[in-house]
């Protein structure tokens, strides 16, 4: 049974269950040759955020951005966790590359939407930087090497100066 956490309704699964649900699904694509991605979010500059709007006010904008992730998946086989303070992932079985891209432009649309204000942030709102990869079968050699491919991809978009997205096979 996974675990929900309580104030980001019943699609935010906590680290642990998380953790669990993409071992599960490596295995099942390892065992059935299919695809497998995942996006790996981090919420630009939060922590200047707290600063400036106060706790309350971004303990609320936490909640409303893992609502809108959580608003980002459509199959029930996909799953959405915070895995940090500002840090949360979606795992997606069974999607290619292309469509890991769409459900992550959609994520970064929906947060971009709730237009949370924060002057310092790119384009005056609250904006997220999201790493995407995706493994078919034999691509990766394991869960771990696809959680790196992420890290790597989330990290390039980053450094690109936040509110983007990169995916690990635009990456040269």
């Amino acid at each position: 049974m996974t675990r929900a956490v309580e104030q980001a309704g019943p699609r935010m699964l906590d680290r642990p269950a998380f953790e669990q649900q993409l071992v599960q699904a490596w295995e099942r694509a390892v065992r059935e040759t299919g695809p497998l991605s995942l996006l790996r979010i981090e919420i630009d500059h939060f922590q200047e955020y707290v600063r400036s709007a106060g706790l309350a006010r971004s303990t609320e904008s936490l909640e409303r951005i893992a609502a809108a992730l959580a608003r980002a998946v459509f199959r029930p086989t996909d799953s959405v966790a915070r895995l940090g303070e500002t840090a949360y992932a979606i795992l997606l079985p069974a999607v290619h590359a292309n469509g890991a891209r769409v459900v992550a432009s959609r994520a970064s649309g929906l947060v971009n939407a709730l237009a949370l204000p924060y002057p310092a942030g790119e384009g005056g709102i609250v904006t997220v930087s999201i790493g995407v990869a995706s493994c078919a079968a034999g691509e990766c050699g394991n869960v771990q090497e696809l959680e790196a491919h992420c890290a790597e991809a989330l990290t390039q978009a980053q450094r690109m100066g936040r509110d983007h997205i990169v995916s690990q096979d635009w990456m040269a």
